[in-house]
């Protein structure tokens, strides 16, 4: 009878390994481990009266473990088959980015772990001439389990602002007018985090994104325009975080350093409710935002 994929690791080479589900000789079975929330890690302050204060509290990483039994017609059979699982799971070096531990929820929803295979082949045990169980191990610097499935909203335009005059300029007079837009969207998140990445096409000027659930907000040096067919992608994940810009030619250039002082790029949406505001000015028809986003989860249930 054929298994269900349940568990599958991409390498930072873009190789998958099916680590659970039909047509491999390895299952997984009881004991895995460190699904559950992260732990957490306090700086304290002690003063010199004795008294001890939690200053600040952050996540750490996550170690997690799944246990394994493999299973095949010989032993020779089994250990070319475990070669290739260490070839494809090992890896050294630097990379800006490893591996992804895919796992498919009870409901059927797949979620993924940004990781690095930490260890368990190292130690082969229980062998003898019929199976062999083993444990494979990964390290997480970011310990959210992320939905596979990402959402996108595009941000509505709940008022717009335009200059209105009640006479008539005389013949070859123009003038330059500033249309003001407000774009919002209510972010009803059920998951713990999400780092969102902002796709905004231009003509627009005097950018302003923020957060009423946390008070941050993204905003740039006065001057800082998009002209009309111009787009500004912005992504807030840690790490990964930046802003650039396209221009009518297809050309990309890093805006960051025009970001205006007080600006962060650490701009997430927070469990509960989330009021997002997009401010803009000299905005016009073709002006749109899209956001994009995966819901951040504490555990695997």
């Amino acid at each position: 009878m054929d298994r269900p994929d349940n568990v599958i690791y991409e390498n930072s080479r873009g190789q998958t390994v099916l680590l659970d589900g039909s047509g491999v000789p390895w299952r997984e079975v009881m004991g895995r481990a460190g699904c559950g929330v992260p732990p957490v890690q306090y700086t304290e302050t002690v003063y010199a009266n004795g008294v001890t204060e939690i200053m600040a509290v952050q996540s750490g990483g996550r170690d997690v473990t799944l246990m394994f039994w493999m299973e095949g017609f010989n032993e020779a059979e089994r250990r070319s088959a475990f070669h290739r699982l260490k070839l494809s799971l090992f890896e050294v070096g630097r990379r800006n980015s490893w591996g992804k531990l895919r796992l498919r929820c009870s409901d059927g929803r797949w979620v993924y772990l940004n990781c690095v295979y930490s260890g368990g082949l190292d130690g082969e045990t229980e062998t003898d001439a019929r199976f062999q169980r083993f444990a494979l191990d990964f390290h997480c610097a970011d310990p959210l389990f992320y939905d596979t499935n990402e959402r996108q909203s595009a941000l509505n335009t709940s008022s717009g602002r335009g200059l209105r005059m009640r006479f008539r300029f005389g013949a070859g007079v123009r003038l330059r007018s500033s249309r003001e837009a407000v774009f919002q969207q209510l972010f009803r998140m059920n998951a713990f985090m999400a780092y969102p990445e902002i796709d905004l096409t231009g003509p627009a000027q005097g950018i302003r994104f923020s957060n009423e659930a946390n008070g941050k907000a993204i905003f740039f040096d006065e001057g800082f325009e998009l002209k009309r067919g111009e787009k500004l992608a912005i992504c807030t994940r840690p790490m990964y975080s930046f802003v650039r810009k396209t221009g009518t030619d297809g050309a990309i250039t890093d805006v960051s350093n025009l970001l205006a002082p007080g600006a962060t790029l650490r701009w997430e949406l927070v469990n509960g409710d989330n009021l997002v505001t997009l401010l803009m000015t000299g905005t016009g028809s073709e002006t749109s935002c899209i956001f994009r986003y995966r819901e951040g989860h504490l555990s695997l249930w």
